[in-house]
Formats: structure tokens, sequence, C-alpha cells
């Protein structure tokens, strides 16, 4: 306590470091959070873009660049790196090498991660996003064992919801260890990685970002959020609808094929491959954009902020996504709440605002017909027919018959869509419930840990916002600006994690959305928890205690060789994904050149299945726990057998390696139905062509089994159960 008076009572606030108090700066026009644009020098920046721009142009011209947007979004993507660098040097003023690093590295991935995206890949949208942030996470553990290095102590990892977060990632770990399917619940499924591995990642990023910003930082992470992540989504998204709003050149440069069938034509998804995605973004964004709106003084940003809210409501109504409107919609009306004595003092910009809003819903309703947008909305709560709301609700219905057979561990994170076949007509990769994938995944202890950790970031929220309210009275009127603003930037972190609450309440999981949860969770620890005009007692500041240099370059070659070969494993999926991704493309040509029936294009064909054959063995030999590399595998090997002589040797090879191939598949993916149809389908094949096998009756034999586990694990659709009818009633099954 004494500490504390002494502190209060000196007088330049400031620790013994130089350092300002989070809260107390010197007077001056601006307040101490609203975002300086850049920081730092204005000159350095246009020249450092500058010099960006001219090497994009010049690729451009060379024919490097695609010209057109592929060029424009890369400019967009420079004067990204430019906010990047200008927001990483202001919070790294006066602070440790290591601490400066884990905020830039933050800043990084908080402007990359929601714009990931690789089309020469299959799953081109979550799997480079899991990738970044799992490498992500594991440079802040790297940096964390550095900084403990020099100064002898780990960082303070208490922050308020410290406890809420680590029992449910243990909890996370318990129903990974009693799962249905281990294996699935590390990594996660394909498409989704929201296994363990996952959770543990954006465990390390909350405890990063409350553990290393401070709240002078706070302003400069929802700025590269929402203007760098947040601009780049919003652009791609404007290329796509312009696309589907007017004829002429496509302005989306890339070939997306047949990976996207289910929105091309009739939707946007921008970097996150779903309408219902996008959206959820979207929704998340706009509460920020308001605050900051607020919070700026320069005319030419706050006219970027109009415009960017203007697209995002534009894109928003586009999507048609219901469960993201009304997410819009609270996030909005709880924005209202937060900051009703604000808004009352500064009437003429709050109306400024909603008029603002009124003109961009009017203007996209007028271009995309959403006028009725209210019956679409209303629309969410009719769960009579088939409408997507009784959908939801027999997805909903099955998450609780899961969690009732049981009820303590669950089916293990990711297990859902293994399961759902038992018990829904219309499997599904999730619940579209992010409290029902709590409850089927992890039971009803994980239910109850998640919901805990959301009550415990919404009292320290509301004790926040009060606390901060009284403080705006202070006779300090530099405390008492730096109070309005940090209650400002409290409503915009609070408003934008009910919208992603909202909107996952009809969504699945996906790796950007979860990442921008933890990162706004992780910020809002830091306003709520932020010291209230006292600088740091000279003995809570970290010092170096005298580590020698060779140490500590010792310490730094062994964690880059760490990194790199963290880096290698990691990122085995994502290369296994591109290969597979080829032979995909290879397996398609090969399926056109045999439905021409040419001589030639035939040989073609063959050579086109050998490589493509090859690239799925690099493929299964980079990530052999994906089951749907084996069985496309198994699927190359029987087409290649059915172009071969029948029952020669090169046939009966062949077809052994399918089988061996998807034995592998179903053993790594035993209660997958379709699978183990197939499965069924290539051993009757062996059965029709090899004596041997006929004569036994072995292939036979195992194709009914396998056919019988896929009546078990999916005893709502027909098609398995008359298959196994027809082959039983063949003459000689046993």
């Amino acid at each position: 306590m004494q500490r504390e008076r002494a502190a209060r009572s000196s007088s330049p606030r400031a620790d013994p470091e130089g350092r300002s108090s989070p809260l107390t700066v010197t007077p001056q026009k601006r307040g101490p959070l609203a975002p300086r644009w850049p920081t730092g020098s204005g000159f350095g920046y246009l020249v450092t873009f500058g010099g960006f721009a001219a090497l994009v142009l010049a690729l451009s011209l060379a024919g490097v660049v695609h010209r057109g947007a592929p060029t424009v979004f890369l400019l967009f993507a420079g004067a990204v790196g430019v906010l990047v660098v200008g927001a990483g040097r202001a919070v790294a003023r006066r602070e440790e090498p290591w601490r400066s690093s884990r905020k830039f590295v933050l800043l990084v991935l908080l402007a990359v991660v929601p714009v990931l995206f690789d089309p020469g890949t299959v799953e081109g949208f979550n799997l480079p996003k899991y990738t970044v942030v799992a490498i992500g996470s594991f440079v802040l553990a790297l940096l964390w064992i550095l900084d403990w290095l020099r100064h002898r102590r780990f960082p303070e990892w208490r922050n308020g919801l410290t406890w809420p977060v680590l029992g449910l990632l243990g909890w996370t770990a318990v129903t990974t260890a009693t799962s249905l399917d281990p294996r699935l619940s590390l990594l996660g499924d394909y498409r989704s990685y929201d296994g363990l591995y996952s959770a543990v990642a954006f465990t390390v990023l909350f405890f990063a970002i409350a553990e290393s910003f401070a709240l002078r930082d706070v302003k400069n992470a929802v700025s590269v959020l929402y203007f760098g992540a947040g601009g780049l989504v919003v652009l791609y998204g404007l290329m796509q609808l312009h696309d589907r709003t007017w004829s002429g050149p496509d302005w989306d440069w890339v070939d997306w094929g047949e990976s996207l069938t289910f929105a091309k034509g009739s939707s946007i998804w921008s970097t996150f491959g779903n309408p219902n995605h996008l959206a959820g973004f979207l929704a998340m964004l706009l509460p920020i954009g308001l605050v900051l709106l607020l919070l700026h003084q320069a005319w030419w940003i706050r006219g970027l902020i109009v415009a960017m809210t203007a697209a995002l409501m534009v894109e928003l109504l586009q999507t048609s996504t219901r469960g993201a409107w009304l997410a819009s919609i609270i996030a909005v009306i709880l924005l209202v709440g937060l900051l009703r004595p604000r808004l009352h003092r500064r009437r003429r910009l709050a109306v400024s605002i909603m008029g603002l809003a009124v003109v961009a819903v009017l203007a996209a309703g007028q271009a995309f017909g959403s006028i009725g947008a209210v019956d679409q909305l209303a629309s969410t709560f009719d769960f009579s027919g088939e409408s997507t709301a009784a959908q939801r609700a027999s997805f909903w219905k099955a998450a609780v018959s899961m969690a009732n057979e049981r009820p303590l561990v669950g089916v293990g994170p990711e297990g859902y869509a293994t399961l759902s076949p038992r018990y829904d007509t219309r499997p599904a990769n999730g619940p579209h419930n992010l409290f029902m994938n709590y409850l089927a995944n992890q039971g009803y202890p994980g239910l109850l840990l998640f919901s805990t950790l959301l009550l415990f970031a919404g009292a320290r929220t509301i004790t926040a916002m009060k606390r901060l309210r009284r403080l705006e009275g202070s006779n300090d009127p530099s405390e008492a600006r730096a109070a309005r603003e940090a209650r400002l930037i409290l409503a915009a972190l609070a408003a934008a994690l009910a919208a992603y609450v909202v909107q996952a309440s009809f969504n699945v999981q996906q790796i950007g959305l979860t990442f921008a949860f933890w990162a706004l969770l992780g910020l809002i620890v830091v306003v709520t928890r932020a010291p209230i005009g006292a600088p740091l007692p000279a003995d809570l500041i970290p010092r170096h205690r005298g580590t020698n240099l060779r140490t500590e370059a010792i310490a730094v070659l062994l964690s880059a060789i760490a990194l790199f070969g963290f880096a290698r494993l990691v990122s085995a999926p994502y290369r296994a994904d591109r290969s597979y991704r080829a032979a995909l493309t290879e397996n398609a040509a090969a399926r056109s050149a045999a439905a021409r029936a040419e001589p030639v294009d035939r040989a073609a064909g063959r050579e086109l299945v050998n490589r493509s054959i090859r690239n799925l063995k690099r493929a299964i030999a980079l990530n052999p726990w994906e089951p749907t590399y084996l069985a496309l595998l198994g699927q190359a090997k029987a087409r290649a057998a059915r172009g071969l002589p029948p029952g020669s040797p090169p046939q009966l090879q062949a077809l052994a390696e399918a089988r061996k191939a998807y034995e592998g598949a179903t053993k790594m993916a035993p209660r997958d139905a379709t699978l183990l149809h197939r499965y069924a389908t290539i051993l009757l094949e062996i059965d029709r062509v090899d004596s041997y096998e006929a004569a036994t009756g072995s292939a036979r034999r195992s194709a009914v089994a396998a056919l019988r586990r896929a009546v078990r694990s999916s005893p709502l659709d027909k098609r398995f159960l008359q298959e196994l009818k027809r082959v039983v009633a063949e003459p000689g099954t046993q």
C-alpha cells in the first residue's frame, strides 16, 4: 500500500523506466487512446509504401503479377504492412526486446490470420489459417522462454480469466483422451481443424495478448484488426460482389473451380470460404468501426471508416446470413446501451452514424433485392417444415442425444460430424451452434466451463464499465479523458464479442472466427484489468538479470532451430493438402481423357493416373493421419485396375493396393459409412476378378462386414441397408 501511495503521489506520472501510466498522459489535444495515423514518421512510412508500390507495379508490368484486381489487392496489402509496422513501433516504444517482439508477432497475426487463403489447397481457408496460428503460438512460447532467460522470471499470466480459460483447455485435453476417435480430436476434422492442437494455440494467443499488451496498446491492436484484416476482407468481398452484380471481366482472379459450388453465382465468401463465416466476421467488425469513428478526429480516417462501414453492410446483406444479421442488430443495440451517456453528449455524430447505417441498408436492399430482409430475419425463428431453422433444431437435437449418451466427456472434440448420421437423416459437419458443439463434443462439463468463461468475461466488462464511468468525473482532465476513451474501446470489444457469440449460435466454427474471438477476449482482459492512474511499482518492472551475451545467443540459435523443426512439422498437413489438390486435378483430367475413349487419350489418362498416385503418396507421407488421402489413393488404384486386362496379375496387384489403402482409411475413420461402403465395393470387385478370393469367399465376407458397420454407423440412411441386403442375397455369400 505504501508503494502504491508513493507511486500515486509522484509528480511525473511515469514509471522508473520512463513509461507512461496506461491511463495517465500529459495534456494534449488528442486523447490518449485515440489512434493516430500513422504512428511515427509519416514520411518514412510513405517512402516505404512507395517502394513497395513501385515493386508491385513493376512485377505487374513484367507479367509476374496479374494486372487489375490482383495488383490492387497487393497494393492494399502493402498499406496494411505499413500500418502493422507503424503499430509495432508504437507498442514497442520503451519496452523490453522480447516483450516488444511478442507484441509485434501478435499484431502480425491480427492482420494476417483472417485474410489468409490458398486456392492451391483443397481446404484453402481453414488450413492456412490454422497453420499460421499454430506457428505463431509456438513463436510466442519461444519468446516467453527467451524472456525468462533474460529476467529469470516468467511473465505475469494472471489476468482475471486465467482459471476459466485453463479449465476449459484442461477439459478439452481430458475429452480428447477419452474421445471415441482420439486421432480426430487431436488435429480436428478435415476442413475444420478444431481439435486439441488449435485449442492449445488459441490459449497461448489469449495469454500472450493479455500479458503483453498494455492499455495504451489496445488502440493499435484494434486498428490493425479493423483496418488491416477487415479492410482486406472487405476489399476482396467487393471484388467478388462486382462479379456477381455486373457483367464483364471478373475481378476475382482466383479460379475456384468446383470447390465452392454452394456459393458460386449466388453469394460472396471473401477470405473465409463460406458466406456465413464472412458475414459473422463482418458482424464483429461493425461495432469496432462505429467506435473508431467516434475516436478518430482526422477527416480522411473518418471517411475511410464510413466507406468501410458502408461496404461492410452491403456485403453483410448480400450474404443473406440471418444469424449474422441478428448478431449485427444485437451488437449495435448493446453498443448504444453501453455508450448511451457518450452518445447523448454527441447527438449530431450519433445521428450521422445512424443515418449512414440506414442509407447503407437501403442502398444494399435496392441493389440486391433485400428490402424484404425483415421477413428473412423473422424466418430465422421459423422451425416449421424444411426451413433452415428446422434443420438447425434437428442438429441441436442430435447434439443433445450424443451428450446424453456420454454426459460427462461427450464424444470428443470434432466428434459430432462423424456420429451425426446415427442421430439425424441430414448429417452435418457440426451442430451449427457454439454451445451445442461444446455439449456434444465435451459433455455437460465442457458446456458449463465455456458458459462460465463467457459469464466471467461479461462480469469483468460490466465492473470495468462502471469503474471507468466513475473515473470520467475525475478532477484530472487527462485521467477523465483516458477513462472515457477506454470505455469506448471496451464497449466496442464487448459488442464485437457478443456478435461472435450470436452468429456462432447459428453457425459452425471456423478458425478465422475463433481466432478473432480469443483475440477480442484477450483485449477485453487488457482493458478491464488496467491500473487507474498509478504507475507500476519499481520492483514489479522486469529488469535484466545479467544473462551474458553468449547464453542469449545460444538460446536464440536453439529457438530458431526449434522453430524451423516445429514449422516443418505443423505445416505438414498444409503441404500435404497442396499435393492432394494436384492429385485431384490430375484425377479429374484422367476421367475426362478416359471418357473420350481414344487410344492416345487412354495413354494420357494412364499417365495422369500415375501422376495422381505419386502426388497422393506424397500427401500421405506428409500427413499419414488423414483418411481422405488414403481413400482417394484407393479410388485411383481401383480406376487404374479397371483399365487393365480382367484377372491379369497387374490388375490384381492394383486392386490389392486399393484394398490396402481403403483398409488403412477405414481404420482411421471406422465410423465413416460412405468410406465403408466404398471399401465394400472394392472388395466385391476383387471377389469378381480374383478366382482365389472367389473360392475362399474372404473378400465377400469382408465386404459384408464393412456394409454392416456402415449400417450401424448410419442407420437412418437406407442406401447402405439396401446394399447389404443385395449382397447377402447373392449366391455364395455366407
